[in-house]
């Protein structure tokens, strides 16, 4: 088992200690993401408030998040965590319930790539060069905060990490360090009922198996 520089041994799933030793599983990104934010709010904020699975646990860069897909923004910010969908919640045998409200305060963002970024990529068959494994995406926050900070310290200072969608695996999603903000623009494009997310909502409930519920 590894050690740390203490003689202690590393907790389970914690980035190996030679980690800014290893060469980063680096892919490059370019085109366009999206992600869902408050109607209310600026469409990008890069979060410090260690809430988030790959913030910083100590507060001292920010973080955003986004997705390859509208659909894949969407699962990750709106659909109900696991658990809660029990019988008495669901209008329909098999559905997911999700309240008009939420959607209603809710918009969709465009986030263009200006400049190429480079993404640590943890989708794959390259995890294991990192000594990582799938639950970096899906295990507890605590982990993955930390693997967050280690790769943000590496050598390489990698732009942000891509990883699959906790809530939709074949949705590729974003975890943007505030230093690819210089390579990045954000524009809204209006609450997600608005008419010209009809089709995109549609879409959505039919992909989900939504019901939504009425305000």
């Amino acid at each position: 088992m590894a050690q740390r520089s203490g003689g202690g041994p590393e907790p389970r799933g914690d980035p190996p200690n030679d980690l800014s030793a290893r060469p980063l599983p680096l892919v490059p990104s370019s085109g366009t993401a999206y992600r869902v934010h408050w109607v209310d709010h600026a469409p990008i904020h890069f979060g410090r408030e260690k809430k988030w699975r790959f913030d910083d646990p100590l507060g001292e860069y920010g973080v955003v998040y986004a997705s390859h897909t509208p659909e894949g923004a969407f699962a990750e910010t709106l659909l109900p965590p696991p658990g809660l969908l029990t019988p008495t919640l669901s209008l329909i045998a098999g559905s997911v319930p999700v309240s008009a409200t939420t959607i209603g305060v809710h918009a969709l963002a465009e986030v263009r790539c200006d400049a190429i970024l480079h993404c640590v990529d943890l989708t794959g068959e390259k995890l294991a060069s990192v000594g990582a494994d799938a639950s970096i995406a899906t295990g507890a926050w605590r982990i993955s905060q930390r693997w967050s900070r280690a790769f943000f310290m590496h050598p390489s200072q990698p732009d942000a990490l891509m990883y699959r969608s906790r809530r939709d695996p074949s949705s590729l999603a974003l975890a943007l360090h505030d230093r690819a903000g210089p390579k990045i623009t954000v524009t809204s494009l209006g609450g997600l009922l608005e008419p010209q997310h009809t089709r995109l909502l549609a879409q959505i409930v039919d992909r989900y198996r939504i019901a939504i519920i009425p305000s």
